[in-house]
């Protein structure tokens, strides 16, 4: 739903800025500019917003109370294309127990070698019955995390549509010869 709408307000602006803000001068611009504009605003709107959303959850969860967890079970798993690790921690909350399963956000790409070094040392530094600190909602306690280091690729991305949307915005604003196509 969140696409759609972003999406929707991308056009919109980008007609808006096409007709208004440039006014007499829009017929200057080609209709191959605006398309490519049409399309790159909303990608990078939508670049923008989700992954402000998430660094705005990660900044919000390390304000949360926590409780002390154990770990149960640490292990890679994979196939021959990807590798992550898994680590399974319990914690206890108003005397409720908690199992939760997570990969640390670590990430999905790069070579199977590296991935699977980085789920070795993940693994090692997580083994069975080491005690960790788990931030957990104290409206939701089952919606829980283990604290890890937010990934570089949110930061990349918040920037990437911000490039995206001002290349569009900048497309839109400088008029240009009309072309015959």
């Amino acid at each position: 739903m969140i696409t759609v709408i972003t999406i929707s307000i991308s056009i919109i602006l980008a007609l808006a800025v096409r007709y208004l803000i440039v006014g007499k001068k829009a017929d200057k611009i080609s209709r191959f500019l605006f398309i490519i504009c049409a399309v790159v605003l909303p990608i990078g709107t939508y670049l923008v917003i989700i992954q402000t959303n998430v660094l705005q959850d990660y900044l919000d969860s390390l304000y949360r109370p926590t409780s002390t967890g154990i770990v149960i079970k640490s292990q890679i798993v994979g196939d021959e294309n990807a590798f992550r690790p898994e680590i399974t921690y319990e914690y206890t909350i108003d005397s409720i127990t908690y199992n939760k399963t997570t990969f640390l956000k670590t990430p999905m790409f790069g070579n199977k070698r590296k991935q699977y070094d980085v789920a070795k040392v993940t693994t090692e530094e997580h083994p069975i019955g080491k005690e960790l600190v788990v931030y957990y909602d104290p409206d939701n306690p089952d919606n829980a995390h283990l604290p890890h280091a937010l990934a570089w690729n949110v930061y990349g991305q918040i920037g990437f549509g911000a490039f995206l949307i001002s290349i569009s915005l900048f497309g839109l604003l400088m008029p240009r010869k009309k072309t015959l196509f």
